[in-house]
């Protein structure tokens, strides 16, 4: 059975809740590249630092891993078996991504290293800084991403698949 995965998908499509199920479903460690990536105050890691904590990663025997930095996907993939593309409609990543951006700034939850979403952040024009007009702007780039590296040869070693909900994700896993 697939034991190194890596999921990858638009902000707020889901990506954790779904690398948490596989986890939990195939008995394997989750790693969420947030978590390796964001430092105290939303300070980014150094990219030797960030690309040293990723290769500790899928030196692993078994991962499932999410997120989608660039960075992290050639150390990644080299081990990894099966990249899944969390593929669902714009309307339903953008609702998901307002309830929870919404829920963490009311429950305070602190995310990694300390970090809190701020309320006005959703305010804000910059797309960086805004984590929904970040996912607006990078859902067609992010599929379109996904489609051109699914079909580069350099990677016809790993398996791709798109997937919708977590019944797709452990079929793809048995196959």
């Amino acid at each position: 059975m697939t034991q190194r995965i890596h999921i990858m998908g638009t902000s707020g499509s889901g990506k954790t809740h779904l690398a948490r199920g596989l986890s939990r479903a195939l008995g394997v460690p989750h790693v969420e590249l947030d978590g390796l990536y964001h430092g105290p105050d939303w300070t980014p890691a150094e990219p030797a630092a960030f690309r040293a904590a990723v290769q500790r990663v899928a030196q692993g025997d078994a991962w499932v891993a999410d997120g989608n930095y660039h960075a992290a996907r050639e150390v990644l993939w080299d081990r990894a078996e099966l990249v899944l593309f969390l593929d669902v409609p714009r309307w339903r990543v953008m609702a998901q991504l307002l309830v929870r951006s919404l829920g963490r700034r009311a429950l305070g939850t602190t995310l990694w290293n300390g970090n809190r979403e701020r309320f006005w952040d959703l305010a804000r024009l910059d797309a960086r800084e805004n984590v929904l007009l970040w996912s607006w702007s990078r859902y067609a780039p992010d599929r379109a991403d996904f489609r051109a590296a699914s079909m580069d040869p350099h990677w016809s070693r790993v398996r791709f698949s798109r997937v919708r909900s977590l019944a797709e994700a452990l079929a793809a896993v048995s196959r």
